[in-house]
């Protein structure tokens, strides 16, 4: 019974926590170590810039930059641990009265990612466009891009101005794809060249496409950048404008042949 009682009332060892024997209590806290934490690596979590016109920034511009702070860790980022689905927002507003007149093309390029590997894509900057990553890290840049009129001549006055801005916040919300539009020039039909064609590279993570304009004689899906590495037409009955179409897995081109109109605009559906 003395034997009993004397286990009864001996005490369960305890042992170290491995995943915080390197690390003060307040550096394990995920409020402050995730990527908005706010003891973030550089506090550029949403602003906004004048690009264009006599502004100093010229058309580029990095507005925002979230990522986890791995101070404090002997072995491992603490914030990559606290990875986490962010919400990225953009807006413009033209101005003056050049913008309004001859409206600039906003691009944008997303960067993300973790410590073990990062990915980049570009898209349409618009009022309300919603992006959703899953990272520890993400940078958002834009820049002021040519536009190409009817007849494919390059519009972009310099003196137009522009205000862009982006914010960034946890989890995801309700909202249609982004998208990354391209435009492409067609040479008109001559002698030397009857038909003449274009081969367009398919953006990274496009998983959609919608042609707008006179659809081209042949509008088909290849897997190199030679007509001969095609796969197959994007629809068998004839490419429609305003339908969008899914990209098979194996396209990594658009090959167009022949076309009445010189310009045609490529609106691919972003997997982002």
């Amino acid at each position: 019974m003395r034997r009993d009682r004397a286990w009864q009332n001996h005490a369960t060892p305890s042992y170290p926590d491995p995943t915080r024997q390197h690390l003060k209590p307040d550096r394990v806290d995920w409020l402050s170590h995730g990527p908005l934490g706010y003891a973030n690596a550089n506090q550029s979590l949403g602003r906004s810039a004048i690009l264009g016109g006599d502004s100093p920034q010229g058309t580029k511009a990095t507005l925002l930059f979230a990522s986890a702070n791995a101070k404090g860790a002997s072995t491992r980022a603490v914030g990559d641990s606290a990875a986490s689905a962010m919400c990225i927002t953009t807006t413009y507003e033209l101005l003056n009265d050049v913008a309004q007149a001859s409206p600039p093309r906003v691009v944008g390029k997303l960067q993300w990612g973790t410590d073990g590997h990062q990915a980049e894509c570009y898209f349409d900057w618009v009022n309300g466009t919603t992006i959703q990553v899953s990272a520890s890290s993400c940078e958002v840049s834009c820049e002021l891009v040519a536009v190409l009129d009817s007849l494919g001549n390059e519009i972009l006055d310099p003196d137009a101005s522009i205000r862009v801005g982006a914010f960034v916040g946890y989890w995801e919300s309700g909202r249609r794809a982004p998208t990354f539009t391209q435009q492409v020039k067609l040479d008109a039909p001559s002698e030397d060249d009857p038909s003449p064609a274009a081969m367009l590279a398919i953006p990274r993570f496009a998983r959609g496409l919608t042609l707008y304009g006179s659809p081209a004689d042949q509008t088909q899906w290849a897997i190199g950048p030679q007509a001969s590495l095609v796969i197959a037409p994007v629809d068998l009955s004839g490419v429609k404008s305003g339908v969008n179409y899914l990209r098979p897995g194996a396209a990594q081109y658009l090959y167009l042949e022949g076309n009445t109109a010189p310009m045609l605009t490529a609106v691919w559906e972003l997997a982002l």
